[in-house]
């Protein structure tokens, strides 16, 4: 007959999210109670392997504080209902030879699987045992440095990096992780030239200065790739690895949002040479100081431009090559331009071959709300076929998903076909009927 825990004396394990945790003694202590009197049925259990997973199990490998009995018991247990595991690295293989001892094939319920850095003088091949530990995982967390080979976890799905990884370890995850869909590595000059055999991967954050760029074309279901660098940029090293990735993705490319809080000199962004990106509509600049463009820098797709906390100079060289530009958004930015912005851009829009009115949507600006204040009634209904502006409030602007010294991009379809165009009919104006109609 199965034992009531509470009649045993065994305190009650918190489970709701606003009680406090167990520490590791009512921990040992509970779950010791439980090995020897209560059957494995009981809910008790499911509620301390729960608790189990939110610790370092570590702890419980090096103490010894369970003996022969209550490991044989607890292990097959372990096996089946264990969903998510945190342990240092060198205790990998002492989990791994415990298993093996008490005939517990693996744990195969474990999904998620934190790696913890450890002590000094660690099995550093210990990595190389999780594809037999937990062959099922797919959220792996390594935070130990990695400088062996990596294992073959063919259902990993999500892998955060925040150590050092070896090249080698690099390539093997990029080879026997069929199934990798999320990758996030932050530091360090990795060669990537073997990321194109994740052909599910979706969403990666790497370092900004990396080798193999060009192999993130191989990734055909790539949706948003992110490159960060946490410290200046003292000159243009970075700029080789951005062209590389953007000529590479050109037909794909859907967003660029490019942070510069690291930067230390103007960015001209023409340099980033997005003209023959057939699918780009929009791009982003946040904490940039911007240099006046004197060549196109954006091809005639795009339709959106927009700049927070950036400096900004004649605003009008931004659009001169661009009059398919339909909306600039300027939020909390500086502009340094002795003229009437909105009268100048108003001037410039009236001369362009263009169907819509541009927006300009504007916030935190004392110079726009200046200029937009005076404008009367009739000269913003003068203005509207054109040119159509916006003030809105802090508390309406949107954040950006983006961390500082970040460039990211969004990719979707390939655009790199021309239109069809429908062929002339009978009643269609010709080349002729076009000239008359200019006289």
């Amino acid at each position: 007959m199965a034992h009531n825990p509470l009649l045993l004396g065994i305190p009650r394990v918190p489970v709701k999210v606003n009680e406090r945790p167990p520490t590791i003694q009512e921990l040992y202590r509970t779950l010791r109670i439980c090995l020897q009197y209560v059957e494995d049925g009981c809910n008790i259990f499911s509620r301390l392997i729960s608790a189990l997973e939110a610790i370092n199990f570590s702890s419980f490998l090096r103490d010894n504080r369970l003996n022969e009995p209550e490991m044989r018991r607890l292990l097959p247990m372990l096996g089946q209902r264990l969903t998510s595991l945190r342990i240092q690295l060198a205790d990998i293989s002492t989990l791994f030879n415990a298993c093996r001892t008490f005939r517990v094939r693996c744990l195969g319920g474990v999904k998620n699987c934190i790696i913890l850095s450890g002590r000094e003088g660690q099995n550093k091949f210990a990595i190389l045992m999780l594809g037999r530990l937990i062959p099922n995982v797919q959220m792996l967390h390594i935070f130990a440095p990695i400088d062996s080979r990596f294992p073959m976890l063919r259902h990993l799905r999500t892998v955060y990096v925040g150590g050092k990884i070896s090249q080698e370890a690099l390539d093997d995850l990029f080879t026997y992780s069929p199934m990798l869909e999320n990758f996030v590595l932050r530091d360090g000059y990795p060669d990537i030239k073997k990321i194109g055999r994740c052909r599910l991967l979706k969403e990666t954050i790497l370092p900004l200065q990396l080798r193999s760029a060009p192999a993130i074309y191989h990734l055909e279901n790539l949706t948003h790739l992110s490159m960060v660098r946490q410290k200046l940029w003292p000159g243009m090293d970075w700029l080789p690895t951005v062209l590389a990735i953007i000529h590479a993705k050109r037909h794909q490319i859907q967003r660029l949002t490019f942070d510069g809080s690291w930067l230390v000199r103007p960015l001209n962004f023409a340099r980033l040479k997005l003209n023959d990106c057939t699918a780009l509509d929009e791009v982003r600049f946040s904490n940039c100081k911007l240099k006046d463009v004197t060549v196109p820098p954006l091809p005639l797709c795009c339709k959106n431009i927009a700049f927070r906390r950036c400096t900004l100079g004649k605003l009008n060289s931004f659009l001169r090559f661009h009059p398919l530009v339909r909306e600039i958004q300027i939020i909390n930015s500086q502009l340094q331009w002795d003229v009437p912005v909105l009268n100048r851009l108003l001037a410039l829009r009236k001369f362009q071959p263009v169907q819509e009115p541009l927006l300009i949507t504007f916030c935190q600006s004392t110079k726009l709300r200046s200029e937009y204040t005076k404008w009367r009634r009739e000269d913003m209904d003068a203005a509207k076929p054109f040119l159509q502006v916006k003030e809105i409030d802090p508390h309406h602007v949107k954040p950006w998903k983006i961390q500082a010294g970040m460039i990211s991009m969004t990719f979707g379809r390939p655009v790199n076909y021309a239109p069809e165009i429908r062929p002339l009919g009978e009643d269609d104006p010709t080349a002729a009927d076009v000239l008359l109609d200019l006289r």
